[in-house]
């Protein structure tokens, strides 16, 4: 409230909205203070918080794992860093450095894999060199099964990275997340022939969303928003009882 004064934010008779992250601390923060609401939660660190919970299934956990201790490998090692530049030259593959992912920023993962993906053919020729060779210990490159699941899951996230960096470039916030949030949860529906960690991800990431911004009073706040947004003007994700109220 006193950082609403400083900024000489307050108008007569009219709450003032407040986006936050989705720590509990904030919300209660939003809801207890006079004037102020509604509490919204942050849609870009709402994505991270999906997208974790899709990473943290047992098998994806486990081959990201292995995609680390080969990304740490060549990180520490200069003779490795330098045999993996020369086997890119070799087989003719783009000249970049392995990406390690930040704990806090879950699209890095996203990254990780995408490069890992990229290098893969010159990462397991520097690995099979004489001079690294000797060095590797408790390393191994991901079998056919693991590199299929890692393609499937640069698949899986690749529209929640589009959103999270067009959300992130944005110079004018925008209060048009429902058409966002449910063009996901559409992406995330199952399909038949993928694999079950696809499958449980996709569950995973769909639990989350599903529990955000399921308050009626925020959900017209946010379709209002929507509506007077010319992308979304048609509102073509709501059913006709939706429309008319």
């Amino acid at each position: 409230m006193s950082a609403v004064t400083d900024w000489k934010l307050e108008r007569p008779n009219i709450t003032i909205p407040v986006t936050t992250d989705n720590a509990q601390n904030m919300v209660n923060a939003i809801k207890e203070a006079t004037g102020l609401g509604p509490q919204i939660g942050c849609f870009a660190h709402i994505l991270n918080l999906a997208a974790k919970k899709a990473v943290a299934i047992q098998q994806i956990s486990r081959l990201l794992g292995k995609v680390r201790k080969v990304v740490t490998f060549f990180h520490k090692s200069t003779t490795a860093a330098h045999a993996l530049k020369v086997k890119q030259e070799m087989l003719n593959i783009s000249v970049h450095k392995l990406i390690h992912d930040c704990p806090t920023r879950w699209n890095t993962i996203y990254d990780m894999m995408e490069r890992y993906l990229e290098q893969q053919p010159a990462i397991y020729s520097a690995l099979m060199d004489k001079n690294v060779k000797k060095n590797v210990k408790d390393i191994a490159v991901l079998s056919d099964s693991e590199l299929k699941l890692a393609e499937e899951m640069i698949n899986l996230l690749k529209p929640l990275k589009t959103i999270t960096t067009l959300l992130s470039t944005e110079t004018t916030p925008s209060l048009s997340v429902i058409p966002l949030k449910t063009m996901i949860l559409k992406f995330m529906e199952p399909v038949e022939d993928e694999s079950l960690a696809i499958k449980d991800a996709k569950a995973a990431i769909t639990q989350d969303l599903e529990n955000r911004y399921t308050d009626p009073n925020l959900q017209e706040y946010l379709n209002r928003a929507s509506f007077l947004d010319p992308r979304f003007k048609s509102l073509p994700y709501m059913n006709a009882a939706m429309y008319a109220n």
